[in-house]
């Protein structure tokens, strides 16, 4: 096809430019299809140039026309390596006057954005070097060069033609060179956000990348979410997102290339992460860093760390250890242990109920050989067969089903020759008698069946059937090992599967460059890494490669600003490069080129010795290159030193290099953690913000410091710090709000120096909390909206549940996550509602109050909130909803309740209810009976074990009068009988508080010292509360110093709360808080890590302390889980 365009040429003279009949047969090669010119479907372009007019003095203008195929100047690379220099074919171009007069002299050059990647060719016929005689013809002969797989483009330019200057674009493709073959070590490859990819720079890879200083050494690596880590000669090392302390060096600061991990520098077997933090076995034991909201960190507590920390109870005999989202599982002596998150039961323990320390997986007790973890699912191989627990919404589990599994459940199909398991983020894949099976989600093929549909059995990979070595799924996409080879499928929009497109595939394809010696593959979201071995090693002082080496030190090639301003470039010191042909050959010619991320900041020294370019070398002899790296301002940058023509092919040697001293103008900077300053509880003024403003290093002293906020009715000045600024200094300036009700505000603080310019931050808050009695306050964790504000934030001070206002709250109940009101006779539920615990109909979660179904207008005298169930008495008649997987609901069946149902037998004389994790109890004509999960006794029968339930209510032994009150927990139940206290369940830490621990008891025993004088008993997780003559007692664990005594030491029988010594009469307890009101006004103690004690801080108490904002007393009160709700007078 021709394109038609028009130029103006003042010479009546016309040249013409023709391909000659003879090309229209010749093949080109683009990117492994053979094309004929002829063929319409190729990429062939011919173009014409033509053009007419008149001179002012009236002469006619020439018309001059010029055609040839000019962008299919292709270059076949025929399998060399790339770097090697390989010409196209000469297409040749005819030039002919049709005018009336001579031309000028000719001349013939090649220009424009590949000008190299064209040449006038030696091989001719070259004849257009004078002037062209009317009639006349010349000819110009060009051929393409390349030395590496791309596309590439030109000019030609005609000088001398009528008129001035022609061009003509020029255009080719080069394809099948072959990228030389990768150096052992650790490579990773995909989107490089944070500098995951450890090779110095930001830039994502489209293939494999090798991680700085990681060529040799490395036995185990992990890569995950936002940063990666590796082992390497027993020390492990972390790059990418610091965030929480993900890299484990207390530097704060990100990293794009490997750091050391503190404490952990010799004696490493393994390396795992998760996102924003990791774990290492050293010297048998484990240790974890980093982000800890969840427990992950099993070290008792759920406060992040920058340096590892041991992992309690795992100092010795740990073999390996597994890592992912927010949960963490390890093998010690033979025994599965997990901790962490456990939204979905991930733990295997058989509930929902985070852990900071490890505990042990169910049926996982002896015989696990390999084992894996995925953001809310796990799996085990136990005796050749596969087990999957936890979350199964996208069949992940491969039971058949998308029903979660608290404990272990076989996968279908997987009894026997399982060898390796591996759980993604909702999808598994394990390796069977050598073939590779995957199933779950298939969003974006990620299971490789060729397909994108969710599997919730396992299904073959296609082509993955013999010589299976690894399998790594994780975000989207998968990656494995055959016959050696690195291949992955799924997802590929950050070119996480290495085969250099951004093209999803739904079957496996090859990794390129990482087609031999790859030992292990692991995926995270978007990025993934393999470890080659074999044949040498590479580092910062040599690269052996072929039948050649180079020797250097490429990895300190820095510049010194040294006071210059950005933007004025400046070089560092020379550095030589020995290169040796270690073959038995004399090389080719021999190319040297700078490539990489930051090619502009090296080059061939000007200055230094240079005897390699264009030169052959002998066998045994060497020759030196020198290169000196520059810079125009401060930072990081790396590039590769590239010498082809040697006879084993390309050798590279990374070089990197820092940037230090540059100066940039002055300029002023404002920082500040959070600029949302609340008020919850109706506390007024708020706390104060620090707001930091910095000058830059380097820079000028400012001066003339103005601060000021534009509304002072909403915000205030405190201690403000600046009045000048000198180079790298900083002020701080404190703001803190300001409200008289509850609503929004905003405003500006600005920060203006008259030498620095100004900055500026915008300032939100809300005011919360200002309610009156009647009102109903919560506060502590707002995970799944319990708190009833309208949002999910924690709140650390009381706020306002919304549409509780304006009437008497008369009787409030708290669950796990959830929270439930009584007012104007109606009764409401909110928070989370996964099994229908709200009582609404539906599981749809609300961060508002939402009517329970058929509780409207009716006598309710109490209630009670469980883990996932909650449970009224309406006219002395009980009534429960929610989960019902152990028929805790009491009615019969197993199947979870959307709204309330009767509880069966329990229609009249009921005065007491308590909802435990999965069982609950009731009072009724003074007897006690319990239903629901028996697993540890909690029923009080007699009996416990793994499939022990009650679905309908049945005595408790010894409780069939005389019963006043009773509290049930996840694994415990107490009950005051004729004043006495009994307890009966499992014992862990004493909770039973009998003087013993660690036993389960099915039938109650007496607690110690508490034979009379008990009116009240409240239980937490791991400890129990009761009133005793009016003072309150706590025994059980300690950790947090919920036991009130001042201390965190644990205690088997109970000890006296600090200051709660009389006139108590109402006590509550959550999973390691609790509260009392004494002389009508609220307490709390204990953990404090989302703020349930309410006293506007994260600080746990030992000791009981007031609530904020309560300074009228309370009426009524109730904890959850991690969070406590009360009403004001």
């Amino acid at each position: 096809m021709k394109k038609l365009f028009r130029v103006v040429v003042c010479v009546a003279s016309v040249l013409a430019l023709y391909a000659p009949q003879t090309m229209a047969q010749t093949k080109f090669r683009m990117r492994k299809k053979v094309c004929d010119i002829m063929d319409s479907t190729c990429a062939t372009w011919v173009a014409q140039q033509t053009g007419t007019g008149e001179t002012p003095g009236g002469t006619s203008f020439a018309s001059i026309s010029i055609s040839g195929n000019a962008s299919a100047m292709d270059v076949d690379g025929g399998g060399n390596a790339s770097g090697t220099e390989t010409t196209g074919s000469t297409v040749s171009f005819t030039i002919r006057n049709d005018g009336t007069e001579p031309t000028g002299a000719m001349s013939i050059s090649v220009g424009g954005t590949n000008a190299t990647n064209f040449e006038i060719s030696p091989d001719g016929p070259n004849t257009c070097s004078g002037s062209l005689a009317v009639g006349a013809s010349c000819i110009i002969s060009v051929r393409p060069v390349a030395s590496e797989n791309g596309t590439y483009s030109g000019t030609l330019i005609i000088a001398g033609a009528p008129g001035g200057a022609l061009s003509l674009p020029l255009s080719g493709n080069a394809s099948d060179f072959v990228v030389d073959g990768l150096e052992p070590g650790l490579y990773c490859w995909g989107h490089n956000g944070f500098g995951v990819l450890g090779n110095g720079t930001a830039s994502s890879a489209s293939t494999a990348v090798a991680v700085l200083n990681m060529s040799s050494g490395v036995t185990s690596f992990a890569p995950a979410s936002y940063h990666t880590c590796s082992l390497k000669d027993g020390a492990i090392y972390c790059w990418g997102n610091d965030g929480y302390g993900a890299l484990g060096n207390g530097a704060g600061d990100s990293s794009f290339v490997p750091m050391e991990v503190t404490n952990m520098t010799s004696g490493g077997t393994q390396v795992v992460a998760g996102t924003y933090y990791g774990c290492g076995l050293k010297d048998g034991g484990a240790y974890c860093w980093g982000y800890n909201t969840y427990g992950q960190l099993g070290d008792g507590t759920n406060t992040s760390r920058e340096i590892p920390v041991p992992v309690s109870g795992m100092s010795s005999n740990v073999s390996a250890l597994a890592a992912n989202y927010a949960h963490t599982c390890a093998l010690q002596n033979g025994i599965l242990y997990c901790w962490g998150y456990n939204n979905a039961g991930q733990l295997g323990t058989g509930n929902s109920i985070n852990q900071n320390t490890p505990v042990v997986v169910s049926g996982m007790e002896t015989g696990v050989t390999h084992f894996s973890v995925g953001v809310d699912h796990s799996c085990a191989i136990k005796a050749d067969a596969l087990y999957c627990w936890g979350s199964n919404v996208y069949a992940q589990l491969g039971d058949g089903s998308t029903t979660a599994h608290r404990t272990p459940a076989l996968v279908s199909g997987m009894s026997s020759g399982v060898t390796a398991v591996a759980a993604g983020a909702q999808n598994t894949c394990a390796i069977k008698d050598d073939v590779i099976y995957c199933w779950g989600r298939n969003h974006y093929g990620q299971l490789g069946d060729g397909s994108t549909i969710t599997r919730s059995t396992p299904v073959v990979v296609t082509d993955m059937t013999a010589n299976i070595d690894d399998v790594s799924p994780f975000g989207d996409h998968t990656c494995a090992i055959r016959n050696g080879a690195a291949y992955c499928w799924g997802e590929n929009t950050s070119h996480q599967l290495g085969d250099g497109t951004i093209t999803n595939s739904s079957t496996p394809v090859a990794v390129v460059g990482m087609d031999t010696g790859i030992t292990a593959v692991k995926s995270a979201t978007n990025h993934s890494c393999a470890l080659k071995s074999g044949g040498g090693s590479s580092g910062s002082t040599g690269a052996e490669i072929g039948s050649g080496s180079v020797t250097g030190n490429p990895l300190a090639m820095d510049v010194a600003g040294a006071g210059s301003l950005v933007g004025n470039w400046e070089e560092g010191s020379n550095v030589a490069f020995t290169i040796t042909n270690t073959g038995d050959e004399t090389s080719g010619a021999l190319s040297v080129d700078i490539a990489g991320a930051n090619p502009l900041n090296f080059e061939i020294s000007p200055t230094g010795t240079n005897t390699c370019a264009g030169n052959t070398l002998a066998a045994g002899a060497s020759c030196t290159v020198t290169v000196r790296p520059l810079a125009d301002d401060n930072g990081v940058y790396t590039a590769i030193l590239i010498v082809s023509g040697t006879p084993g092919g390309t050798l590279t040697a990374n070089l990197s290099g820092t940037a230090s001293g540059f100066l940039d103008e002055p300029a002023l900077s404002l920082s500040v953690n959070s600029a949302v300053l609340d008020i919850s509880g109706g506390v007024s003024p708020g706390d104060y913000t620090t707001f930091t403003v910095s000058n830059c290093m380097d820079c000028a002293t400012t001066s003339a410091i103005v601060v000021g906020v534009d509304n002072t009715t909403n915000f205030e000045l405190g201690t403000n710090t600046c009045t000048t600024l000198a180079a790298g200094a900083s002020c701080t300036i404190d703001v803190r709000p300001l409200a008289a009700d509850n609503g929004t505000y905003n405003g500006t603080l600005t920060v203006e120096a008259a030498s620095g310019g100004t900055v500026t931050v915008a300032l939100s808050g809300t005011a919360s909390g200002f309610g009156g009695a009647g009102d109903l306050l919560c506060w502590g964790d707002n995970g799944y909206g319990q708190l009833g504000d309208g949002t999910t934030t924690d709140r650390y001070a009381p706020v306002a549940v919304s549409g509780m206002g304006s009437s008497v709250v008369t009787l409030s109940t708290a669950g796990e996550r959830h929270t439930c009101a009584l007012k104007d006779g109606a009764f409401y539920c909110w928070g989370d509602n996964g099994r229908g615990q709200l009582g609404d109909g539906t599981t749809a979660d609300h961060y508002v109050p939402a009517a329970v179904s058929g509780m409207g207008s009716s006598d309710i005298t109490a209630s009670s909130g469980g883990g996932y169930h909650a449970c009224v008495i309406k006219d002395e008649a009980l009534y429960c909803w929610g989960y019902n997987g152990y028929g805790q609901l009491g009615d019969g069946t197993t199947t979870d309740r959307y709204a309330p149902v009767a509880v069966s037998g329990m229609d009249s004389g009921v005065t007491n209810v308590a909802t435990g994790g999965s069982h609950t109890c009731a009072i009724k004509n003074g007897t006690l009976y319990c239903w629901g999960y028996d697993f540890n006794g909690e029923l009080g029968d007699g009996l416990s074990g793994l499939d022990v339930y009650r679905t309908t209510p049945l005595v408790v032994t010894g409780m069939n009068s005389g019963v006043t009150a009773v509290a049930a927990d996840i694994y415990h139940t107490c009950a005051v009988q004729n004043g006495a206290l009994y307890c009966w369940g499992h014992n862990a830490y004493g909770r039973l508080g009998d003087g013993t621990s660690g036993n389960t008891r099915t039938t109650p025993v007496a607690v110690v010292g508490m034979d009379s004088g008990v009116t009240t008993v409240a239980e937490g997780y791991w400890h129990t509360c009761a009133i005793k003559n009016g003072a309150v007692y706590c025994w059980g664990r300690n950790s947090d110093g919920q036991l009130g005594d001042g201390t965190t030491t644990n205690h088997l029988t109970p000890v006296a709360v600090l200051g709660m010594g009389s006139g108590i009469t109402v006590l509550a307890s959550g999973y390691e808080h609790n509260c009392s009101i004494k002389e009508g006004f609220l307490y709390c103690w204990g953990n404090n890590n989302v703020g349930q004690l309410g006293d506007g801080t994260l600080t746990d108490r030992y000791v009981p302390a007031a609530v904020s904002g309560m300074d009228s007393g309370v009426s009524s009160f109730a904890t959850g889980y991690s969070h406590t709700c009360a009403v004001p007078n």
